[in-house]
């Protein structure tokens, strides 16, 4: 389910105590049809992090947006590692370590 429907991201959020206005915001997410909204639910219950979103008229949204939350999906995703998602864990796990080149925009300098 996660190779076909889940991502790692980073994206800039407006953010007004910042000098440059915005903010990194690191996401996890899984976006299904409505009709698999219990396949969401277990995912959240076995992450016990992240909550579901409405996602336009058909689907929802399972996010996890903390760092400390992130860390558990990332935890899970080093032991059990999906097939397409090593570079996107790999991306997410250096930002984590303070080892990704952000420009100063982004970092808010």
């Amino acid at each position: 389910m996660v190779d076909g429907e889940g991502s790692f991201g980073l994206y800039l959020a407006k953010d007004s105590s910042t000098r440059s206005g915005y903010h990194i915001q690191s996401t996890f997410q899984i976006t299904l049809h409505k009709n698999d909204y219990a396949l969401l639910e277990m995912v959240k219950e076995f992450f016990g992090v992240g909550g579901i979103y409405k996602d336009g008229d058909r689907y929802f949204k399972y996010s996890v947006k903390s760092l400390k939350d992130l860390a558990i999906i990332i935890k899970h995703f080093e032991e059990y590692p999906p097939l397409h998602l090593s570079i996107h864990l790999l991306f997410i796990s250096q930002m984590q370590k303070g080892q990704m080149l952000l420009t100063p925009l982004a970092c808010g300098r």
